[in-house]
């Protein structure tokens, strides 16, 4: 065999992992090539080959820091956009209901987003809907003194037929997805209603 080196390691159940190596001239170009790969990563960093450790690691730092400050950032975006989405609510045989679009919020910040929005409201139901790389996404989200009435796995569900999609979640929480995004704001509109007939 000669000369060997690992170029592939992977698991492929409990306890068993694939290996695949490579001898003699292929290991030398494997290696040298690696080695070639490690130099202009190290040029692109302007460091020498034995920093490259350190500064991934203080890059790596640097990155998560910076995702942080982003994430606070929009939490104080948020809370400052809810609180003048407040005065969009309006009532439905005595249920406060906001129903609104949301711009610039992708689906996993429409959570945070909406809750926010629910403890402004104390009591009521809080529908988001947005649009991100061209598809609808809904959120639906109950406070616990109205899950009784109004489920919002059920509403979810109504409102994806709308957009071309499919959801569902827990009754004080659910989320849904689409692909037609013209629908949106009709699925929107039409929460009122569906919140007056679980009434009737």
């Amino acid at each position: 065999i000669g000369f060997l080196k690992i170029s592939v390691e992977s698991p492929l159940a409990a306890g068993v992992r694939r290996i695949e190596a490579v001898t003699r001239d292929g290991a030398v170009e494997l290696v040298q090539q690696r080695d070639l790969e490690r130099k202009n990563m190290a040029r692109m960093l302007k460091v020498g080959p034995a920093e490259l450790p350190q500064t991934v690691e203080k890059l790596s730092a640097r990155v998560r820091e910076l995702e942080k400050a982003l994430a606070d950032e929009r939490g104080k975006q948020a809370s400052a956009q809810a609180a003048s989405l407040v005065d969009e609510v309006r009532e439905v045989n005595g249920v406060r209901i906001l129903a609104t679009r949301v711009e610039g919020v992708e689906p996993k910040g429409l959570r945070d987003y909406a809750d926010k929005l629910r403890d402004k409201l104390g009591s009521g139901i809080v529908v988001l809907g947005a649009e991100n790389k061209g598809k609808a996404s809904l959120l639906v989200a109950v406070t616990k003194d109205l899950v009784g009435a109004h489920n919002a796995g059920k509403l979810v569900k109504e409102l994806a037929t709308t957009i071309g999609g499919s959801g569902g979640g827990r009754p004080d929480f659910a989320q849904a997805g689409g692909t037609d995004v013209s629908k949106l704001d009709a699925a929107l509109k039409s929460v009122a209603g569906w919140v007056a007939e679980q009434l009737a």
